[in-house]
């Protein structure tokens, strides 16, 4: 996943007061086969055509760290509907890819963690 940014703020007193950021889903399987192809049959494919690989999970897992880090003093450390908001179109690679993007944002820490097995929490 390429990361591509430009920076525009012009004095030392300028700040960063928002960010809107548009990405891809993450890595996915084929959408579609060719007649002879040998792998056609979708048990080939996990999770069938179309689906997020578990790389595509991990590299958009990945990107939601990188932006946690990159807008540090912009996101609150804890998730808060008044500052964050994710959009998906209704596929279920892109929701998943949101889903993935925000648990990487968002961490739960403190009186967050609701499971010591699971480092993530849920967020709409």
């Amino acid at each position: 996943m390429q990361m591509w940014g430009q920076r525009s703020f012009h004095g030392d007193g300028d700040r960063l007061i928002f960010a809107h950021v548009i990405f891809r889903h993450g890595e996915r399987n084929i959408n579609k086969s060719f007649p002879k192809d040998p792998y056609k049959n979708e048990s080939f494919w996990p999770g069938g055509f179309g689906a997020l690989t578990n790389a595509g999970k991990k590299e958009v897992y990945e990107l939601g760290k990188y932006l946690r880090r990159r807008y540090a003093n912009l996101i609150g450390q804890h998730y808060s509907s008044d500052e964050f908001y994710i959009q998906s179109t209704d596929y279920d690679r892109t929701l998943m890819s949101a889903q993935v993007l925000a648990a990487g944002i968002f961490p739960p820490t403190g009186e967050q963690i609701w499971n010591e097995n699971l480092i993530w929490q849920p967020i709409p």
